[in-house]
């Protein structure tokens, strides 16, 4: 989308957005009833039955208007053009411009444009009558089969995301979804499941279940459930399938270890219950208790671990409560896990809409406290919502010592409304304050004592970082601001030398199975700081434990230095009498312009001591906006008088990198302030060619002795089907890592037995082709299925994917093949089809007067070998017998072809905001369109005329760059819908280093 706006909310998109929708378990309101929305916002927009009705978008602007939190962010206009903005990512013959200095809005769907007046936009009326004219326009014009609720869906996202990154809206089977993760209780099997190597796997079960009552294993491979094969099934659609209601069964078949045999194995599905609170007994009588999320039950299960662990201490000693990657959930037993280690006071207030106080929540006394013991709560940049809220109770209300990390900073609340058609408003209705009615919206609590990790790896050193660069809720788009202030500092700040725990190959840890505590460091920290404390106050506690910080801040100092040592840095505590001179210099090696994709780039950072001082703890850290520079550092320590020395990073320059180039900066410190002038450098990487893909396809019946005399090349129920792939590589660079799989989108009685192959090597022009299987059962009743088709390069993320129909010809008897040794000729161009039939796919061409040879006869068909290994079959009727002994070799026709780009090359570094972008798209066929998007926003659209089915599109166009790198993608597409993509990556000047590798006074 073009945007011809300097206004700042232009720039409020929601990048982030998906990322976080997962990460926010959703924050519900307490006793919020909301009426229903205005009746007259459900009137039918259209009139006609085939015509879209759209009314959703009304009932969700309704409830934003009476009940979103902060109504000077109800911009009507602006979320009426976002709601048009959205439609535009899900469609790409759609492109929205929006002029915002007279309001015109222009749509352009296919070949038509439409211009909308969104200038007198005021209210959410105003915005609904442009949303409405905008969609209906769109579902008119456009050519893609989408859903007209998919658009109303997109459309009403867009809308909200407007208004902050957690007002979203639902659809029925997300909002199906996100129910279970916020009750923890589902009718299932029990047992985690992943894809592992293209196969549905088992990676643990859940003791109690049945799943690990049955004898499941970590490993055992699910072939099969309920007769529906499980290749190449997406998890969230296997999930789907093993889920259910409990009391009913389900059969799978199970692979476990090496068996040649799946066996199968039948269970019965019960209310699972996932935990969200676990615990274990310390030394000294300490208890521990993780909370994972805030889910129906969380108080009920602290309560029962908290007896647990009473029953078998007798006396506990203190309590450590485990919040990290806590990302919220219910606000109630947010509030209850609260109270329970508070006898009275503000637990959280939440102020709603024009900042009204709505509830103030309190503690109240219950023979089940816990408050006669110390209590240390552990948090981190993951611990979001209900987490924040019993970190800031039990801090402000000096019950609890905080360690750890700055948490997430989310402090609003959002209410789920449920809307007519299942799906659901997720809107924000409020803020929450904490007990010292302090807003932590964007702040996040600050702990008492920061807990910063020092990793020494072999190939990297994080020394200063810590957790610098963890995205909070302040790193998202459109973000509720909060407080104006910065984040208080913590009390304490402590480095620990953190252990590197490796996973061995092939094994995964279960959330659900208990942790081994002694190799965290934070807990260790926490229960050495409570065996100094029998305080139950964090005033009383920060006290008592001033001592035992400063013990063991000197213990992870010494394990810190002498770590490094064994690397060969002294980084001892030092002051010279004299004064040094630290001189520094860049080098990247091996030396060049620029580097190639795959390669490995050492930037190695020298400091050389001219001075007559020593120099202590010398260090370096890299500030990029590429993020696989920033933030490296350089470790040099100790550089005596006359020395020098040098600290190098190796850098893998991932095999799918783009064109870009990045400047970076290197910053110094050193311990007594002695710091050389700032370093430049610039890394331009070249991509690597890379590998497109075209393919045809045909079916055979499947016979592993040979072909079978009645294959036709059709498809019939009962059989069991080869499906052969050919694939060529049309693109400039090979392919070596490269998959080709095929998915059953529609019929469960399609069952594939071999769903994924890799092709191997293939190099620029190469073709090769290999068989995948699928059994058609003589239950199926549809007269066609759907097969999705992918081929994908592993190493560069490169695929094609294309969904394919097949008919189901009704079961016949098909005359036997008569094996011949003849040559035919064509009286005119002649189609080469995979079956028996002229709706088969075209496999070649067979030219006028052109002679092949031919090996199988029956009546109306010839039957004839393909390149790769197939047999196709020419009509009779468009050919005739020859005894000529010549015969050409037909070449393979791509039935599949996407369009390829060719454009001008660009500087990759440029001091303007705007660039120009010029090429073509040329197709085989027809090229439909062409569109560039620059950081997700499509700034330029253009198609064929209307009537013109050109194989060439030629395009021009005036790129906005926003300041550093920018994300250029130009996609082109043909009239079969298959797409081809080239991005690389443009740097505008304005927002880096300055110098261009020059080091400046």
């Amino acid at each position: 989308m073009s945007w011809h706006t300097k206004r700042s909310w232009a720039g409020k998109k929601r990048g982030l957005f998906s990322v976080f929708l997962g990460l926010l378990v959703s924050f519900l309101a307490i006793s919020l009833t909301l009426p229903e929305p205005s009746q007259a916002l459900f009137l039918d927009w259209y009139t006609g039955e085939k015509a879209p009705k759209y009314r959703l978008p009304g009932a969700v602007c309704s409830y934003v208007d009476r009940f979103y939190v902060d109504p000077e962010r109800i911009h009507a206009q602006h979320m009426a053009v976002e709601g048009l903005n959205w439609i535009e990512r899900l469609l790409p013959e759609v492109q929205v411009e929006f002029v915002e200095a007279n309001g015109t809005l222009e749509i352009t769907a296919g070949e038509t444009k439409k211009k909308l007046d969104a200038s007198k936009v005021q209210n959410l009326d105003d915005a609904l009558a442009v949303l409405k004219d905008g969609l209906l326009f769109v579902q008119t014009n456009m050519e893609d089969a989408s859903k007209a609720s998919d658009v109303e869906y997109t459309a009403i996202n867009g809308m909200l995301g407007d208004l902050d990154p957690h007002s979203v809206f639902l659809p029925p089977k997300e909002y199906k979804e996100f129910m279970i993760g916020t009750s923890g209780k589902f009718g299932g099997l029990g047992m985690v499941v992943g894809i592992r190597e293209m196969t549905l796997t088992v990676i643990s079960p859940i003791e109690g279940t049945p799943a690990y009552m049955a004898g499941l294993k970590s490993g055992d491979k699910i072939m099969e459930i309920e007769g529906e094969s499980t290749v190449n099934m997406s998890l969230h659609e296997a999930v789907g399938k093993l889920r259910g209601e409990p009391g009913t069964k389900v059969a799978l078949y199970l692979l476990t270890g090496k068996s040649a045999e799946p066996r199968l194995v039948t269970l019965k599905r019960e209310r699972i219950i996932l935990p969200s609170v676990e615990s274990q007994l310390l030394g000294g009588n300490v208890g521990y208790i993780r909370i994972r999320n805030f889910q129906e039950d969380t108080v009920d299960d602290l309560d029962k671990n908290l007896q647990q662990l009473q029953k078998t201490s007798q006396e506990l000693r203190g309590v450590i409560l485990d919040m990290r990657n806590n990302s919220g959930g219910l606000l109630d037993q947010a509030v209850g896990v609260s109270d329970r280690f508070l006898e009275k006071g503000v637990i959280v207030a939440t102020v709603g809409q024009g900042k009204r106080q709505r509830e103030v929540q309190r503690a109240r006394y219950s023979e089940k406290d816990i408050t006669l013991c110390p209590l240390i709560v552990i948090i981190d940049a993951a611990s979001a919502s209900g987490s924040e809220i019993v970190a800031a109770a039990l801090k402000e209300s000096d019950r609890a010592l905080t360690i750890g990390d700055r948490s997430f900073g989310k402090g609003t609340v959002q209410q789920l409304i449920d809307l007519a058609d299942g799906s659901a408003l997720k809107l924000t209705v409020a803020k929450y304050l904490t007990p010292l009615y302090r807003d932590i919206q964007t702040l996040g609590i600050t702990p008492d004592v920061n807990l910063v990790p020092v990793v020494l790896g072999k190939e990297n050193i994080l020394l200063e970082k810590g957790t610098a660069g963890a995205l909070r809720e302040a790193d998202m788009r459109g973000h509720l601001h909060g407080e104006v202030n910065p984040p208080e500092p913590p009390l304490v700040s402590l480095k620990y030398l953190a252990a590197l725990e490796d996973i061995p190959e092939g094994e995964e840890e279960s959330i659900y199975k208990q942790k081994d505590l002694s190799k965290d460091n934070q807990v260790q920290i926490a229960l050495e700081l409570i065996k100094n404390t029998a305080s139950t106050t964090r005033e009383q506690m920060l006290k008592d434990l001033w001592p035992s910080f400063e013990k063991i801040r000197q213990a992870e100092e010494e394990k810190i230095i002498k770590a490094l040592a064994e690397l060969g840095i002294d980084w001892r505590y030092g002051k010279d009498t004299k004064t040094p001179k630290p001189v520094a210099s860049l080098a990247l090696q091996p030396l060049k312009e620029k580097w190639t994709a795959g390669e490995t780039v050492n930037v190695t950072l020298t400091v050389e001591n001219q001075g007559e001082g020593s120099l202590y703890r010398m260090y370096g850290i890299i500030e990029s906006k590429n993020l696989l520079l920033d933030k490296l550092e350089f470790p040099l320590g100790r550089i005596d008088k006359g020395t020098s020395k040098n600290y190098t990073h190796k850098i893998e320059l991932p095999k799918n990198s783009l064109d870009r180039s990045d400047e970076f900066t290197i910053k110094f410190t050193e311990l007594n302030g002695n710091v050389p002038k700032d370093v430049y450098g610039t890394l331009t990487v070249e991509a690597l060619p890379r590998p497109e893909f075209a393919f045809s396809y045909q079916i055979t019946e499947a016979n592993t002795e040979g072909w079978r005399p009645d294959d036709d090349g059709l498809v019939q129920k009962g059989e069991l089907l080869d499906f052969l792939v050919t694939v060529r590589n049309i693109g400039k660079g090979a392919s070596s890592k490269n998959v080709v799989a095929v998915r059953n989108l529609s019929q469960k009685e399609v069952f594939v037995e071999e769903g994924s192959k890799e092709l191997g090597e293939l190099a620029p022009g190469e073709e090769k082709t290999t068989r995948l299987r699928f059994l058609v059962k003589e239950a199926l009743e549809a007269k066609e299925f759907s097969m999705d088709l992918v081929i994908t390069d592993l190493n560069f993320g490169v695929y094609l994917s294309q969904k394919l129909t097949f008919p189901v010809m009704a079961p016949k008897v098909s005359p036997p093949v008569v094996e011949v040794d003849k040559r035919i000729q064509a009286a005119r161009p002649t189609w080469v089809f995979g079956g028996r039939s002229t709706e088969s796919p075209i496999m070649c061409q067979i030219k006028k007067g052109s002679i092949v040879k031919v090996n199988g006869w029956v009546p109306g068909w010839y039957r004839m070998g393909l390149p790769g290994g197939g047999r196709g079959w020419v009509p009779a009727t468009d050919v005739s017998e020859t005894s000529v002994e010549k015969e050409e070799v037909l070449a393979l026709h791509l039935q599949y072809m996407p369009p390829v780009i060719e454009f001008e090359k660009t500087p990759l570094l440029l001091p303007s905001s705007r660039m120009t972008l010029s090429g073509s798209a040329r197709d085989d066929q027809v090229v439909k369109h062409l569109f560039v998007m620059v950081n997700n926003e499509k700034a330029f659209f253009k198609s064929q005329k209307k009537g013109e089915k050109a194989k060439e599109l030629a395009f021009t166009a005036e790129i906005p760059l926003k300041e550093g790198p920018n994300a250029i993608t130009i996609v082109a597409r043909d009239d079969a819908g298959l797409s081809y993509a080239q991005t690389f990556v443009v740097s505008s000047k304005p927002a880096l280093v300055k110098g261009s590798g020059v080091e400046t006074p």
